[in-house]
């Protein structure tokens, strides 16, 4: 398979320390594909597919808090925008509706890793 002579976890070691040194993001060969594995039909073209309605939904829920705040002529930070909707439509498909609620405090506890990055 050509995908097993990819080296990537020397890219992202950087990264060790936030998501820990067995995290499928930092490891290579036989470690990463054993990783992958387990989160491998969370990713298939079915399960995407079921994402789009979430995404279209929470894309235009966005959308429309824009434009009723906006006054038109005021620039709008796009970034924090983007984040929380990244961030609420991860949550929402990874862990269901019971964890929406908690999108706030979950973007909180990766901020400070974020910035440090």
């Amino acid at each position: 398979m050509p995908g097993e002579a990819l080296r990537w976890g020397h890219r992202f070691n950087v990264l060790g320390f936030v998501v820990g040194p067995g995290s499928m993001i930092v490891s290579d060969g036989d470690d990463h594909a054993r990783r992958r594995s387990s989160v491998k039909a969370a990713f298939s073209r079915r399960r995407l597919n079921g994402w789009i309605p979430v995404i279209v939904e929470r894309t235009d829920a966005a959308i429309d808090r824009l434009t009723a705040t906006s006054d038109g002529e005021t620039n709008v930070d796009l970034y924090p925008v983007g984040r929380s909707l990244v961030l609420h439509i991860v949550v929402r498909a990874f862990f269901g509706d019971e964890m929406v609620d908690r999108v706030d405090e979950i973007g909180r506890l990766f901020q400070g890793p974020q910035d440090y990055l």
